[in-house]
């Protein structure tokens, strides 16, 4: 899962708004420094109500990970993502092996274009400035002893969060993230002919995405309705 629907799915299950960014910070952080890891084991023990909501939303991370790389969604979402771009003729090196994190992307498109590209926009810049101090906390608790992420690092990170989880709702928006995404694995860059047969891969799969949301939806409220009630 990635950043929106983390986010959202933090929102309906956990009900912080802090919660609700903290469920996005492990993708997130990795943008700035890829050997971060959440560890649960480690106890916070200050009081602080926001960071203590950031760190709530991390462990939901975690835990709907667990859930949602079991789905069935996801492994026929991967599939379809990897036939549209051989569909497309796509001729860039390892497409293939990006197909979970394009699905993966195309799902937050799919929410993104629900609630609108703008809303979002919005909402996440509110965020970044209302629980950056939270993060950082919450991100140097769970990387205690490694963590080195300047100050510089986290603004820029903060800046580029809401106009790129936006951007997701369109297929040209996506293309290009992913344009990103393969040169920071070194991967090289998309001509404009390349770009233009990743977008017409990404439109195709549009319809899918925005169905398989609702059917996650559905999916997640179920196994919350099933689930033991720990308190008997």
């Amino acid at each position: 899962m990635n950043l929106l629907l983390h986010r959202h799915f933090a929102r309906r299950e956990v009900g912080h708004v802090a919660a609700a960014f903290g469920a996005m910070l492990p993708d997130l952080v990795r943008m700035v420094d890829r050997g971060w890891r959440p560890r649960p084991e480690r106890p916070y023990e200050a009081g602080d109500a926001d960071v203590i909501a950031v760190l709530d939303g991390i462990a939901h991370h975690v835990a709907i990970d667990v859930w949602f790389h079991r789905r069935e969604e996801l492994h026929h979402g991967e599939r379809r993502t990897a036939e549209a771009f051989r569909g497309a003729g796509a001729t860039a090196r390892r497409m293939p092996l990006l197909a979970h994190a394009t699905w993966e992307m195309l799902l937050d498109g799919a929410l993104a274009r629900r609630l609108g590209p703008e809303r979002v926009e919005e909402e996440l810049r509110a965020e970044c400035t209302a629980f950056a101090r939270a993060s950082r906390l919450a991100m140097e608790h769970h990387g205690a002893g490694t963590w080195a992420v300047s100050e510089a690092d986290l603004e820029r990170l903060w800046r580029a969060v809401p106009t790129l989880a936006s951007g997701y709702a369109s297929a040209e928006g996506l293309a290009r993230r992913l344009d990103g995404l393969r040169a920071s694995f070194g991967l090289g860059r998309a001509d404009p002919a390349e770009l233009g047969r990743w977008i017409e891969a990404l439109d195709a799969l549009a319809a899918h995405a925005d169905a398989t949301l609702v059917a996650l939806e559905t999916a997640r409220a179920e196994a919350l309705r099933s689930a033991p009630d720990p308190s008997r």
